[in-house]
């Protein structure tokens, strides 16, 4: 493609957002090196987005009559999948941390509701 096409189709976040468009191209790459088309709402590169969506429908595949999840192991290469257990990894010690920060505050509705009218004078 040459390149005084690619430039004419260059736009900005801002300016795609006045002209109410999904998506943009400013030209540059994204952190992963892609070329292609941003999402206007989000600023996520439309590759990145199709390579993680394609990444968690592989590994995990709601099975409806069981209602559990499945573990699909097709095609997706084992960084892909290695980044996604690292991801659900933290989020799942992120929910347990703050389940513990839960459970280690105070009851104040024990006290009365009103943390000064219970403290001695």
């Amino acid at each position: 493609m040459p390149l005084n096409i690619l430039e004419s189709n260059m736009i900005s976040r801002k300016e795609a957002q006045a002209k109410l468009l999904r998506k943009y191209n400013t030209g540059k790459p994204c952190r992963n090196g892609h070329l292609s088309d941003r999402y206007t709402s989000t600023g996520m590169c439309c590759e990145c987005n199709k390579m993680h969506v394609a990444a968690s429908n592989a590994k995990y595949k709601f099975n409806k009559n069981m209602q559990t999840r499945t573990v699909v192991y097709n095609d997706v290469p084992i960084d892909v999948i290695n980044e996604l257990d690292a991801f659900l990894a933290a989020l799942k010690l992120r929910a347990e941390m703050a389940r513990q920060a839960r459970l280690e505050r105070p009851n104040l509705s024990a006290l009365g509701g009103n943390i000064l009218t219970a403290m001695p004078r």
